[in-house]
C-alpha cells in the first residue's frame, strides 16, 4: 500500500515513542497528520533515503513527548505547503532554516512553551498567507518577533493572516 498512499494519520496511538523508518518508503504521501501521540518522542531520520517529497502538509498536535523536528526530515519537504505544530509542551527546537521551504503558505506553532528561538527563513517564504505563532517560552524576549515584523513588507504580497501569541512581559510592539 507504500506506494499509493496520500494521506496517513495516526491518532491517539497512547505508547507510540517513534515512527518506524518505513514513513520514508511512502512515496506518494501528501498529508501526514499525528495527534494525540503524547509519548512520541522523534522522528527518524531519512538514512540515505530520499525522504518525503511529495509532502505537502505535515501537522503535529498534542504530541508532549516530541522534543525537535528533525531538519534532515523536513530538508527533503520542498514542496509542503502547511506546518503546523501545536501543543507540543517538550518541542525544544524547530529546524533552523526554512528558506528552502518555497512553497510553504501555512505555518502554525503554537502552544509549545519550551521553545526558545524561532527558525530563519520566515521573511523569505514569498507564499506565506498564514502565520500563527506563539506563545513559547516566557523566558524568550519579543526580540526573535522583532525581526519578524521587521520583515513583514517582504510578505506584505503574500501575508493575509498574522496570529501572534505573547506573553504579558512583552511591553511593546514595533511595526
Amino acid at each position: 500500500f507504500g506506494a499509493c498512499l496520500r494521506e496517513f494519520q495516526i491518532c491517539n496511538c497512547d505508547n507510540l515513542m517513534e515512527l518506524p523508518n518505513d514513513l520514508y518508503s511512502l512515496k506518494s504521501l501528501e498529508r501526514l497528520e499525528i495527534d494525540s501521540c503524547p509519548k512520541l518522542k522523534s522522528f527518524p531520520t531519512p538514512n540515505g533515503q530520499e525522504g518525503l517529497k511529495s509532502l505537502r502538509h505535515l501537522r503535529i498536535y498534542n504530541c508532549g513527548g516530541l522534543t525537535s523536528l528533525p531538519g534532515e526530515m523536513l530538508d527533503s519537504c520542498t514542496w509542503l505547503e502547511s506546518l503546523w505544530v501545536n501543543y507540543c509542551r517538550n518541542l525544544a527546537s524547530l529546524p533552523v532554516n526554512l528558506h528552502h521551504m518555497s512553497a510553504l503558505s501555512s505555518l502554525e506553532v503554537f502552544k509549545c512553551p519550551k521553545l526558545t528561538s524561532l527558525p530563519e527563513g520566515l521573511c523569505c517564504l514569498s507564499r506565506l498567507s498564514e502565520l500563527q505563532i506563539g506563545p513559547f517560552s516566557n523566558s524568550m524576549d519579543f526580540d526573535p518577533f522583532q525581526i519578524i515584523f521587521n520583515g513583514l513588507h517582504l510578505l506584505s504580497s503574500s501575508l493575509r493572516e498574522l496570529t501572534l501569541y505573547g506573553w504579558p512581559h512583552w511591553d511593546a510592539l514595533r511595526c
